[in-house]
């Protein structure tokens, strides 16, 4: 059964782990985990700016991302990793949702400028199978 995008964001909701693949120098998938904020219909993520996974985005910002819920959910995203440096401009709504997110000591861990990327979704497919 298809999800429409009111069931795509309930099981988005928050801080979620998913499969980001971003292509590497051979155009070849790179699959890692990634922390994924959904914020109004976009997916956002981190990551250190030496992370590799940064160095493939900005060569070539095509990603796919995964998100499974047991065997029940899936919903796959292909697109385009928009990177923002959220030390410059007004990004204080994804600060404050880091703070919901993960708590107060947030700030205490050091990540906050550390460069994020938002997906612009070329494909979007999201599912769930019946249960029982």
């Amino acid at each position: 059964l298809r999800l429409s995008a009111c069931d795509v964001v309930e099981h988005f909701d928050g801080a979620c782990i998913c499969d980001l693949a971003p292509v590497d120098s051979r155009g070849s998938p790179f699959v890692a985990p990634v922390d994924m904020l959904f914020i109004k219909g976009k997916a956002w993520f981190s990551s250190s700016a030496e992370s590799l996974r940064f160095s493939n985005i900005r060569r070539n910002p095509r990603v796919s991302l995964a998100r499974t819920v047991g065997s029940e959910i899936s919903v796959l995203i292909h697109g385009i990793a928009n990177v923002v440096d959220v030390t410059v401009g007004e990004h204080k709504f994804l600060h404050d949702l880091c703070i919901e997110c993960y708590g107060d000591p947030y700030d205490s861990w050091g990540l906050w400028g550390h460069p994020w990327a938002w997906i612009e979704p070329r494909r979007m497919f999201a599912s769930r199978l019946p249960s029982g």
